[in-house]
């Protein structure tokens, strides 16, 4: 084998373990597992009374592998608490066993919307699930859903 042969058979070796690698990412992404079951998503959405993305969201925030009755159960939960805290965030936040936080952010910011969003932005134990949630259902909304 010349030098010029080893190094396309080394080329396509690379590019071979690149392609392979790069289907094993998207097999275990969240984000993609959530957005194949964008069907059921959509029923629970118009069931609830909420958007789509925010379905979608909560899917990916939970794992994206949820069997399809815990994904229901957590929509159920995500839309009543939306309801009693008035807030996507607050409720994404409820879901995630933060309920007692969430309920104490909504006292110390009364009505002010604004208020509410900085002191979830600002608190620790809150950050990490309301600022995925947030850019995770903008994502889904920029694709369509």
């Amino acid at each position: 084998m010349t030098g010029r042969s080893r190094a396309a058979v080394l080329l396509l070796a690379l590019a071979v373990a690149f392609f392979a690698a790069f289907a094993v990412q998207r097999s275990r992404s969240p984000f993609l597992a959530a957005e194949a079951r964008a069907a059921e998503a959509a029923r629970l959405a118009q069931q609830h009374g909420i958007p789509l993305r925010e379905v979608l969201a909560l899917h990916e925030l939970m794992g994206g592998r949820l069997a399809p009755g815990e994904l229901e159960s957590s929509v159920e939960e995500f839309a009543a608490q939306r309801q009693l805290l008035g807030d996507d965030l607050l409720a994404v936040l409820a879901v995630r066993g933060h309920a007692d936080l969430a309920s104490r952010l909504r006292r110390e910011a009364g009505d002010d919307r604004v208020r509410l969003h900085a002191l979830v932005f600002e608190t620790r134990d809150a950050v990490d699930d309301a600022v995925r949630f947030a850019t995770v259902s903008k994502r889904y909304a920029a694709r369509g859903h």
